[in-house]
């Protein structure tokens, strides 16, 4: 396999999950850089991902801005955004197909 890195984000209404993620020649998975920011500052986030690590490759997800999700009581919240880790699942499953 050959290294690969790309930036995937996970795109919502009050925040975006953001991550850098490189596939090296032996298949293993690195997460170079990752963050949850507003919407309004992802372009000013890629300068920062792209000086963390240099990608070739953008994949953005479809996000849940656009939905209204209800949420039963049963349910749990993380304490902490999880968004960046959900644009590393991203990443991994495109680097994942080559």
């Amino acid at each position: 396999m050959n290294e690969k890195t790309v930036l995937a984000i996970d795109p919502g209404t009050s925040k975006c999950g953001m991550a850098v993620l490189t596939r090296l020649e032996d298949g293993k998975m690195v997460i170079e850089w990752r963050a949850v920011v507003p919407p309004d500052k992802v372009i000013p986030k890629l300068h920062e991902a792209y000086a963390a690590r240099a990608f070739n490759l953008v994949v953005v997800g479809s996000g849940t801005g656009h939905r209204d999700v209800v949420a039963t009581a049963s349910m749990q919240t993380p304490p902490d955004p999880v968004d960046d880790y959900v644009a590393a699942i991203l990443a991994e499953r495109v680097l994942s197909n080559g």
